[in-house]
């Protein structure tokens, strides 16, 4: 077994562990406090259909029993919870998973954490190899060059290889983390004032399941690729014929380096709305270093603050025993034509 695979396979053994317990204490310490609730809900509901606030038709009765039968039995009986929660955010998210890897070209998508890190470790292992005949090819003459160049490969592809593992591990743990709160979240169901706590724990779940099956998309697709890259080695002679046989591996892990770590942010795309083009927003970045840069430039300049409004004078009341504030319109025109000019002066070196 390789060490990724392996890495992967304790994850998951001690998160289900963690998961369950971390469920059976928060629901056992959770339990009285959603009586006393439940308590006040019945209550409280029976006070609206006697004066006439809440309605009494059949359908409205069964549907608020049902309701709270179900948030009890989530929030407080771990096989049911553990059968209708956990396995639909993690089993139904390695279905879809094994969809995409097989879609994209992956080799022994049945289980797509094993698909994933055995390609992540073969990949690992082409690139040793690549590094050590690029470093060997060649004559004394090209030898430095082609070092330098095995080196810039395995830093690609230990950075490359990285960002992956730590993005799945990411989605498991931060998954397994909100499914072990889930008792605490599916009681505030139960009230509409904190039910909108429940909804943005569910729409989480969704983003953290997603964030694996998006990498493995984007893996599958382009470990293919790059194992595939690699594999002209013996034409190797020089710095020139190595940059030929490595360029597109380069290519790809900048690209993937670049691009995996995007799936948390598709992820809450999909699960929340999020907008990606706050994500990727490449002219917004470039004003902010720009003005950096000016800034730095500028050895810390700082546009001076906007000045105060001009508040009038002080004038002395009849008798000489009070003080009036003044009022003076002409200038409290000019002041605030100073502000509006100072503030689109802003909004010009800004923007």
């Amino acid at each position: 077994m390789d060490i990724i695979s392996a890495l992967f396979q304790k994850v998951d053994a001690t998160a289900a562990s963690a998961v369950q317990q971390i469920y059976q204490s928060i629901s056992s310490g959770l339990a009285p406090v959603f009586t006393v609730a439940l308590t006040i809900y019945v209550a409280y509901w029976g006070y609206e259909m006697i004066y006439g606030r809440a309605p009494l038709t059949a359908g409205a009765f069964l549907w608020r029993i049902f309701r709270i039968g179900v948030i009890y039995t989530l929030a407080f009986s771990w096989g049911d919870f553990s059968s209708i929660v956990v396995d639909v955010f993690t089993k139904g998210a390695d279905g879809v998973a094994t969809a995409v890897c097989s879609g994209v070209g992956g080799a022994n998508c049945g289980t797509p954490e094993n698909s994933i890190s055995s390609t992540l470790s073969t990949l690992f292992t082409n690139a040793l190899t690549a590094g050590k005949t690029v470093a060997a090819s060649g004559g004394w003459g090209a030898a430095i060059g082609l070092s330098l160049l095995a080196i810039v490969l395995l830093i690609a592809a230990v950075v490359f290889i990285t960002i992956a593992v730590s993005l799945v591990l990411v989605g498991k743990i931060a998954l397994f983390v909100l499914l072990g709160l889930g008792p605490l979240f599916i009681a505030m169901a139960l009230f509409n004032f904190s039910s909108v706590l429940f909804t943005g724990w569910l729409r989480t779940c969704a983003q953290y399941a997603i964030v694996p099956v998006v990498v493995y998309g984007i893996l599958g697709f382009l470990l293919t690729l790059m194992n595939s890259t690699i594999t002209n080695l013996g034409s190797i002679t020089d710095a020139s014929s190595a940059m030929t046989v490595i360029a597109p591996f380069l290519i790809l892990c900048g690209v993937g380096s670049a691009l995996l770590p995007l799936s948390l942010q598709i992820a809450a795309s999909v699960a929340g709305g999020y907008a990606l083009r706050d994500v990727i927003d490449l002219q917004g970045r470039a004003q902010g270093a720009w003005r950096l840069w000016r800034d730095w430039r500028g050895n810390g300049y700082r546009q001076a603050a906007l000045p105060p409004p001009s508040g009038g004078g002080y004038t002395v009341g009849p008798g000489g025993a009070t003080v009036q504030r003044g009022y003076d319109p002409r200038a409290e025109q000019v002041a605030a034509a100073l502000i509006e000019s100072r503030a689109a002066q802003l909004r010009r070196e800004q923007g």
